[in-house]
């Protein structure tokens, strides 16, 4: 048979007794279950025993605390916090984030950057985590966040926008392979450039031009006497003098480094140090 309790109510004053259910849990209003009395906590406890830990309580700051009798925060959890996820499949390359949800799932195919669209929170702070699980290699984009495919991001209800957190924000301006592609673009537009204006300055002040010299000069940011005459199969004295009138015309700088002497490119190697300084043209 199973053990049966008393379960006592109190509330303004009035008292109910005598109410047997099995003896599984127990709710009270202070100390005394049958007794009201100022500052009291509202306890939850998980079986009919007060030597247990409260499952649920509220004390008298209203501050909550679940698995714990002492909450120290407005609401102090003794244990794992689960988000429930909420898949949202991708339609159209475009996707709406539903109401009430802290955690989402995309899925589906895409085949542009996904727009999404989510509801304004109801208070500042609210958290919204994206799981970018579509197939096809593009981002999501929320409020001008990427969230590159197969990674999450954590947004932010702030300033009346949802507004990306910690270094998600790395993807806020594209992923890694986009960064890399633009950069190489830049390197290929001012290399060609140089090369443009090396051409039609080595054909105005010299006698000896050749596209040879002009892809010696730019396979490294520096040449040497041995290089060129490898590559234009010309003697060390006419390599010499080559390279020499390249460091008066300023194509060039020479520099002495123990016994041999260095042709820097400075153009080109100013411009491999500065890339992230070029402008497209």
């Amino acid at each position: 048979m199973k053990a049966t309790a008393t379960i006592r109510m109190a509330l303004c004053g009035l008292t109910l007794a005598g109410l047997s259910l099995p003896a599984m849990a127990q709710m009270k209003i202070g100390a005394n279950p049958s007794q009201i009395v100022p500052g009291a906590k509202l306890q939850v406890d998980g079986n009919n025993t007060t030597t247990t830990p409260a499952k649920l309580l509220v004390d008298s700051a209203g501050k909550v605390g679940i698995g714990t009798a002492a909450p120290g925060t407005s609401l102090d959890v003794n244990g794992a916090i689960t988000q429930r996820e909420t898949a949202v499949a991708v339609s159209g390359n475009a996707a709406t984030i539903p109401d009430n949800t802290s955690q989402v799932q995309l899925t589906g195919a895409a085949t542009a950057a996904i727009t999404l669209t989510a509801p304004a929170a109801p208070n500042a702070g609210q958290r919204l985590v994206i799981f970018n699980n579509t197939t096809g290699g593009f981002p999501a984009v929320l409020n001008g966040t990427q969230v590159a495919m197969g990674r999450a991001t954590e947004f932010i209800y702030s300033n009346s926008a949802w507004q990306a957190t910690g270094s998600a924000g790395a993807a806020a301006t594209g992923n890694g392979i986009e960064q890399t592609s633009l950069q190489t673009i830049k390197i290929i537009e001012g290399i060609k450039n140089l090369m443009l204006k090396h051409k039609k300055k080595i054909r105005e002040h010299t006698k000896f031009y050749s596209q040879d010299l002009i892809n010696n000069l730019f396979n490294h940011p520096y040449t040497k006497i041995d290089f060129v005459i490898t590559d234009l199969e010309v003697s060390r004295l006419t390599a010499a003098k080559y390279l020499d009138e390249l460091d008066q015309i300023g194509i060039v700088q020479k520099v002495k480094l123990g016994r041999d002497n260095y042709y820097i490119n400075t153009d080109l190697y100013n411009l491999l140090s500065n890339v992230n300084q070029i402008k497209h043209v």
